[in-house]
């Protein structure tokens, strides 16, 4: 005759199984988290092929200007990028370059369409990579980051407008990560031109950091100036002249790895700092950053 299972044993067989379903669940989450990333790192790895594609067929790098107007530039030159342009829009604005240059287009024509925003408005409507909610973001390196539709409006007027701006136009895109958030690009800054001291030409190059703030910049070893900003996000200045890309991972906030105060990682008994430097943790890199 046969019996059926007690009370105990069910509740061991019940048990099993959900210790099974939990391991499978948290086994498939991290198999799709991977695919994620690995998705979001191919896409930046063919931008920045598109990018070096460029610089090698050309002879020289995606410059950056150094005065906010590239038109008022003092030393005359031709600049790809504003100095003072929001990190959201910077992969437009290089993009609008390299859509110019066929080799480098048909190698942005190989990243994964899902990984590729639209900067035109539609109807009126934000893009749909827009958040359509504000974001928190208190410890943004980019303090001027948009964060809802009004704002994105905001920064599609004069001189942003997509059909009239060189910067944001339709023969441009913005990249993408897995989790729908902007890439953003990290430039080294402008060349440093400096006067028989040594010193910067601030005439040239304005003392101040990315979002308009008096800094004492210095210049970098690559011979471009150095910014805050590069050690915001990255953690380090920019050893070279290699434009960084950056995600900010699943929790869609880029955090900051350094106190920007003292320009330093932060420690657990930094609360604030600390807690920003916790959101960037999960950010994904195609190049190495310090820990």
């Amino acid at each position: 005759m046969r019996r059926g299972l007690t009370l105990i044993e069910l509740v061991i067989v019940v048990g099993i199984v959900l210790i099974l379903v939990a391991l499978v669940t948290s086994s498939v989450s991290s198999v799709i988290a991977r695919a994620e990333e690995r998705k979001t790192k191919t896409g930046m790895e063919l931008f920045t092929l598109a990018i070096q594609e460029y610089e090698s067929s050309t002879g020289r790098r995606l410059s950056m200007s150094g005065v906010y107007d590239v038109a008022q530039n003092p030393t005359g030159r031709a600049f790809d990028m504003r100095r003072g342009e929001n990190h959201c829009f910077t992969t437009a604005e290089i993009s609008r370059v390299l859509l110019r240059h066929q080799p480098s287009a048909d190698i942005l024509g190989r990243i994964d369409p899902s990984l590729i925003g639209n900067v035109r408005l539609t109807n009126g409507n934000r893009p749909v990579w827009v958040p359509d909610t504000p974001l928190e973001y208190t410890c943004d390196p980019d303090p001027r980051v948009f964060t809802s539709q009004s704002s994105f409006n905001a920064m599609v007027g004069a001189p942003y407008d997509p059909i009239v701006s060189p910067y944001t136009a339709a023969n441009a895109l913005v990249l993408l990560d897995s989790w729908g958030t902007a890439i953003r690009a990290v430039h080294p800054g402008p060349a440093a031109l400096v006067d028989t001291n040594g010193q910067l030409q601030t005439a040239v190059y304005p003392a101040v950091s990315q979002s308009d703030q008096i800094e004492a910049i210095q210049p970098d070893p690559d011979k471009t100036v150095a910014r805050s900003i590069e050690r915001l996000y990255i953690g380090r200045d920019n050893p070279d002249t290699s434009i960084v890309l950056i995600s900010a991972g699943p929790d869609l906030k880029f955090g900051r790895r350094v106190d920007p105060t003292s320009g330093l990682p932060p420690t657990p008994n930094a609360s604030g700092p600390y807690a920003c430097y916790l959101q960037c943790l999960d950010n994904v890199y195609i190049t190495e950053v310090a820990e």
